[in-house]
């Protein structure tokens, strides 16, 4: 035991101090190194691009010591520093050529600066960018086709997250919530488009995810519906981010906008179930501004100047108008609570973009059945015309 002691000692030093030389290399390697001379842009500056959409090329730098020789495997961080917009990776390491990029996603509102920083230890490179206003009508795609916009002109946005199809298997499959699909809702989502242009020779904003609901749940926050995916939060970012800027693009014109994200449900009864977060159980007389001040319906009151149960279930509520079309609804004047029967109020979305503090924009959440209104091209021509004229009615939208 001496002996092999004695041989097995020198060999150790040099492996010690191996072992040295590697921490040092990697502690080089981080954002306060002293190794960093200076970091400059190389591209990706001074683009320009449509609101909520991403940029190419994409935003990158180049890290170089004090003698100008460029760095490799250095961290660069990079940070939104204005317009509310949002990055693939928020840090990158530097390649062999000191290289580091990321992809910018600019924010919703057209006309804001965009602005993103790349910084690494003290030194700081800048990108700035100008957001525009998507054109109407136009087709635009995030990553991989997953999540399609198409912008319009007309004070009503239309999302549909869960009748995707696309299921590739570089997104990893949700391991918990629901992953039915809602079959047929983006064909009736662009149904109700081509309803309106027929009606008033304008479009809504349609946003449609087409990645599976096994892959992303896009009316869940972002935890539950990527389940930390990146290729899932980047369609989900894209998905909200493509809703953000159609609310923004409404938003500049007076008057309330309405946001109506679309689903099909399989419950027994077959009518169209309208959900404005809130429940149905309350008495008229109990629908005050501490019940109903939460709904998605409640900015509706200030809009119209009518109380809020004539708009949940009354005759001038949405409700109504499509009863008067042929397709039973809940809530309304006939159905004007779901009883104990399976009612779903809203979710994610609706909360989301479709109830303002402000009261500028209301919304619901559509449950369709599938027989005689998502299960044929005609059934859904149908009845996206009698959907149109009812909430020509309901929103008071004119004909200019």
């Amino acid at each position: 035991m001496y002996r092999l002691t004695l041989r097995v000692t020198p060999f150790l030093r040099p492996a010690r101090w191996l072992i040295a030389v590697t921490l040092a290399a990697v502690a080089c390697s981080t954002p306060g190194s002293d190794l960093a001379g200076g970091i400059a842009v190389v591209a990706g500056n001074g683009q320009t691009g449509v609101a909520s959409s991403a940029l190419s090329p994409n935003p990158t730098v180049a890290v170089v010591d004090t003698t100008g020789r460029p760095v490799p495997r250095v961290r660069v961080v990079f940070s939104v520093v204005e317009g509310n917009g949002w990055v693939d990776q928020d840090t990158a390491v530097t390649d062999a050529s000191g290289r580091a990029s990321t992809t910018w996603h600019l924010g919703p509102v057209a006309g804001e600066a965009q602005v993103l920083s790349a910084t690494v230890g003290v030194h700081t490179a800048r990108f700035e960018a100008t957001a525009e206003r998507p054109p109407v009508g136009a087709r635009f795609f995030g990553a991989d086709r997953f999540i399609e916009w198409i912008p319009g002109d007309l004070p009503i946005v239309i999302s549909a997250p869960h009748g995707g199809t696309v299921s590739p298997w570089k997104v990893s499959t949700r391991t918990s919530g629901i992953d039915g699909r809602d079959e047929n809702t983006p064909e009736l989502a662009l149904a109700i488009s081509n309803a309106f242009f027929a009606r008033f020779g304008k479009r809504p904003h349609v946003i449609i995810c087409h990645l599976a609901r096994t892959k992303l749940d896009a009316n869940r926050e972002i935890l539950e519906a990527a389940e930390r995916n990146p290729r899932a939060e980047r369609a989900w970012r894209e998905f909200h981010g493509f809703i953000d800027a159609s609310v923004a693009e409404v938003r500049r014109s007076p008057g309330i906008g309405f946001c109506i994200d679309l689903h099909g449900h399989a419950h027994e009864k077959q009518r169209i179930e309208l959900g404005y977060l809130i429940l149905l159980g309350f008495e008229d007389s109990q629908l005050t501004i501490a019940t109903a001040g939460k709904s998605s319906l409640w900015p509706m009151t200030e809009f119209t100047g009518k109380p809020f149960p004539e708009l949940l279930r009354g005759k001038s509520s949405l409700g109504a108008y499509l009863e008067a079309a042929g397709y039973a609804s809940v809530p309304s004047p006939t159905n004007p609570s779901s009883g104990n029967d399976p009612y779903y109020n809203g979710g994610y979305n609706t909360e989301r973009h479709g109830y303002s503090r402000d009261n500028r924009f209301a919304g619901v959440q559509i449950e369709s059945q599938m027989d005689g209104v998502r299960d044929t091209p005609a059934n859904r021509a149908a009845f996206a015309k009698a959907l149109v004229t009812a909430l020509e009615s309901f929103l008071g939208l004119k004909n200019d």
